[in-house]
């Protein structure tokens, strides 16, 4: 999902860095138990997520990522933080992003990204969970489109 644009490697590298940044603070107020009550999200949270996933291939297994995942979904449906703003809630590619993950859980991959489960569950559990994220990024989208259609009236 992550757009890349010739020239702009200076740019890229700034985001990079700011939003490599924005990760470990998150992070560190999840792993200090207040991720929840401190921090509302904001628009480049989503962005955080998306390079990660360009960057470290396994990174949608971890812990860490799962509860950033969890606390944008809780606002995102809750409204708060920068998706109180309709723009930004319509503008939200959360549910695409959720979907991805789904997507590559299902073949049940390894610790490295790649196809294969080292503890061999043959797609018992990944696709478990991998149905879990689906259905729960069609709930995001049709919350999108219900926001859609408000801001429209």
């Amino acid at each position: 999902m992550t757009h890349h644009h010739c020239g702009h490697g200076h740019q890229d590298h700034d985001l990079d860095e700011r939003l490599h940044e924005r990760f470990h603070h998150l992070q560190d107020h999840y792993r200090h138990g207040g991720l929840d009550t401190t921090l509302a999200p904001l628009p480049a949270d989503e962005m955080v997520l998306d390079r990660l996933t360009d960057r470290i291939p396994g990174v949608r297994a971890t812990e860490d990522y799962l509860a950033i995942e969890a606390w944008l979904t809780t606002a995102y449906t809750d409204r708060r933080g920068c998706y109180a703003d309709p723009h930004i809630h319509v503008g939200s590619v959360l549910a695409a992003m959720v979907r991805e993950r789904a997507a590559w859980l299902y073949p049940c991959p390894s610790a490295d990204g790649l196809p294969g489960c080292p503890r061999a569950c043959a797609g018992g559990e990944h696709r478990a969970q991998a149905r879990a994220a689906f259905e729960l990024s069609l709930l995001l989208e049709r919350d999108r489109w219900d926001a859609y259609c408000q801001a429209r009236d």
